[in-house]
């Protein structure tokens, strides 16, 4: 993002922007969410982040190409928590893998091609059910 670093806090959902060094940093815009937001992460011009909520989660997509002015795009229920977020571009495409808590524990996996308009791709559930824990941070090697 050429120096802009983004940043959530409480229920708010804000862009940040480093002005000269890590210690002055300046609010540009922001996008309201409605609960706080989870994993976020930044992939090209697009912000993709979780919101708890009862009793799913949602997904959201928002084009940050300007952070003074960042535009909402897709808010997407999931089935269960999602308590982390990580986005991979690929040959194939660009994904968003979602690290699920609750009774959807696993990995699901958006297609993330057309940020606008994410699309449910496949997922795995936990490889025991004896401890059906969510995974803590999800990353791809």
């Amino acid at each position: 993002m050429n120096g802009k670093l983004m940043g959530a806090m409480g229920g708010v959902f804000l862009c940040l922007t480093v002005v000269a060094y890590a210690q002055t940093l300046t609010q540009v815009g922001f996008v309201t969410a409605n609960a706080p937001a989870l994993g976020v992460k930044v992939q090209g011009n697009y912000l993709y982040f979780a919101e708890p909520g009862s009793p799913s989660g949602v997904f959201r997509s928002v084009d940050v190409s300007d952070p003074a002015n960042p535009v909402a795009l897709a808010s997407f229920a999931t089935p269960g928590l999602i308590i982390d977020v990580w986005v991979q571009e690929t040959f194939q495409g660009a994904f968003a893998f979602l690290g699920m808590a609750d009774n959807e524990a696993g990995i699901r996996v958006m297609d993330v091609s057309n940020p606008p308009v994410p699309i449910p791709f496949g997922g795995m559930e936990p490889m025991t059910t004896e401890h059906p824990y969510p995974p803590e941070f999800i990353s791809i090697v």
